[in-house]
């Protein structure tokens, strides 16, 4: 193979790709918008949306109203650290009034009256809501929270009576401690956004040049021109392949530029812009990098072996388009895999993780990505599916350089 022929078809479609300075720009631009939109973004979104609706004293109708207890009625009305009480309306058909949105939850107290004093019959309260509804699911927490205190209160009132302290009702209390480490309260649940990003990032920056390269040069009748110059056939796929993993790479890094610098000015943003759910909403989203030296180079080896992979397939599949149009379509398939998987990932924990999932092409890498910013990537696990990705790259490559040695595929009506 003569290299300098190569590293002048490399040139070529770098060259032409940067020209296009629309499709530049998007690769370095989008990764800047989409990852602060997801890291911050959603958390101030949903911060300040589910804060609102604490802090908002919501209508709640009552069936029988006039037989509440003066007491439960204190505590439904109160505003407290946690949040706005409610407004108390008197309704006839709870249900109905729900539907209708006359109010946003509705009780139904017990005709004949709710017990004032503990060690009788229990009594039910029905709380109605929507359950699809997020704002329901607020009111009723509300309400859930004050009929509990209630019926608290008059056991406490119970006990003191016969000389037994409150304690008594509570003698062994579970007590829940966070065992993840930095990186897992970090990423949170948003933590799958990561590899998707990071996937989307290589996929974007690659297919750009595969199609321009492939597809785009059929159309412009140009492929005619590099095909019957002194070059061979394999010299070209391999000047392409690099071409495209270059600008694969360049994505990886203009993403993972986006996710570190996302994460050290998000704190900042959700702390001044946050609302008062903000801190309990962050600390179960997360969204945040929190990547070692390490933890870089692991990434940085994935999204590599990935984008080698994803060239071949790229240029496979895109030459054996007639136009750009045609190639581009091709892609969906790909695009909605890579979606889907790095989606599903939100579920990794419920995914036995093997030698040959990690083996896998793009789940592995996926997974790889997910473990590297929980920070449970292990050196065996790299290695894996850096040589999975690596083998899977030989085999698209095959199918890149049979395809372009194929006179009815490079010029196919």
């Amino acid at each position: 193979m003569r290299w300098n022929f190569i590293w002048q078809v490399i040139y070529k479609e770098l060259i032409s790709t940067v020209r296009d300075t629309k499709a530049f720009r998007t690769s370095v631009l989008m990764p800047f918008i989409m990852t602060p939109l997801f890291i911050i973004g959603f958390p101030l979104l949903f911060g300040n949306l589910f804060g609102g609706e604490v802090q908002k004293k919501q209508v709640v109708g009552v069936v029988n109203l006039v037989q509440m207890p003066a007491a439960l009625k204190t505590i439904l009305e109160s505003n407290t650290a946690s949040g706005v009480g409610v407004e108390l309306k008197p309704v006839t058909d709870p249900i109905k009034a729900v539907q209708d949105g006359d109010v946003e939850a509705a009780m139904q107290i017990p005709a004949t009256g709710m017990p004032t004093s503990a060690g009788g019959a229990t009594v039910a309260v029905q709380i109605y809501t929507k359950a699809s509804s997020q704002k329901s699911s607020v009111v009723e927490r509300k309400l859930s929270n004050a009929v509990e205190a209630y019926s608290r209160s008059l056991v406490v009132q119970k006990l003191k009576s016969v000389g037994l302290s409150e304690q008594t009702l509570e003698p062994v209390k579970a007590e829940s401690i966070n065992a993840e480490n930095e990186a897992e309260k970090a990423g949170g649940i948003f933590a799958f956004i990561f590899p998707m990003l990071l996937f989307m990032a290589i996929l974007g920056g690659a297919s750009t040049v595969a199609v321009d390269s492939t597809a785009g040069e059929k159309e412009r009748g140009s492929l005619e021109i590099l095909l019957v110059s002194p070059i061979k056939r394999i010299e070209v796929v391999i000047g392409k392949l690099l071409a495209v993993t270059l600008f694969a790479l360049f994505g990886v890094l203009v993403q993972i530029t986006a996710f570190v610098v996302t994460s050290l000015v998000s704190p900042f943003v959700l702390e001044r812009f946050g609302g008062k759910g903000m801190s309990q909403m962050t600390d179960v989203l997360g969204g945040n990098l929190n990547l070692g030296v390490g933890g870089f180079f692991s990434m940085l080896a994935i999204g590599v072996t990935l984008a080698l992979m994803l060239s071949g397939i790229l240029v496979a599949v895109c030459i054996y388009a007639r136009s750009f149009k045609e190639a581009s379509n091709y892609l969906v398939p790909l695009q909605l895999m890579g979606t889907f998987t790095s989606i599903g990932v939100q579920f990794g924990d419920f995914i036995s993780r093997s030698t040959t999932i990690y083996a896998t092409p793009i789940i592995g890498s996926v997974l790889g990505i997910l473990d590297v910013v929980k920070g449970k990537a292990t050196p065996e696990i790299i290695a894996t599916i850096v040589i999975g990705n690596l083998v899977f790259a030989a085999i698209t490559a095959f199918f890149a350089l049979r395809n372009f040695s194929q006179e009815q595929v490079l010029f196919r009506n």
